[in-house]
């Protein structure tokens, strides 16, 4: 796990590598990896927990801030990133975010990874908001692994049940 403008009260769990996948997954590509920006610890790692649950074969990268999401964007190849989960409510929030991701994508002329925006608060104008910015997915926290397989089925990073 990577991690960007570490908070220095996270305890980093033990880092555990992406297993070669089985015969039937159907990766993005497994040199890619997901994006998680949230900032709030037990957020972060509860979403790997889930990603390794899964058996998702790609690496994860995480980070505490919109801006520390931005700058992991930018200093990576552009097609990194299979999926990018963001917080909506962390500082410079979730759609902030995006649409500064969006403008490195547009300006590399290179297409956007589908993007989930993970919000603790659902309400019917965000939604609305985040679709107007091209959000794959709005998603409830917390999280489930029935969400999780759901969305990463429709990108073919694992296969449909």
């Amino acid at each position: 796990m990577f991690l960007y403008g570490v908070n220095p009260n996270f305890k980093e769990q033990e880092v555990v590598r992406p297993r070669k996948p089985v015969a039937r997954r159907i990766p993005v590509n497994q040199s890619q990896k997901i994006l998680i920006a949230d900032d709030q610890d037990f957020n972060l790692v509860a979403i790997k927990q889930a990603i390794e649950a899964l058996k998702i074969p790609l690496e994860v990268v995480c980070v505490y801030d919109g801006q520390s999401a931005v700058d992991a964007v930018e200093e990576s190849d552009m097609n990194t990133f299979a999926l990018i989960m963001l917080d909506y409510a962390m500082p410079h929030n979730g759609l902030e975010t995006l649409k500064d991701i969006k403008e490195l994508y547009k300006i590399a002329k290179t297409p956007m990874p589908r993007t989930v925006i993970l919000s603790a608060y659902i309400d019917d104008d965000l939604k609305r908001k985040a679709k107007a910015h091209g959000v794959h997915d709005f998603v409830h926290k917390p999280l489930t692994n029935t969400r999780l397989r759901k969305i990463c089925e429709e990108l073919n990073i694992i296969p449909s049940v």
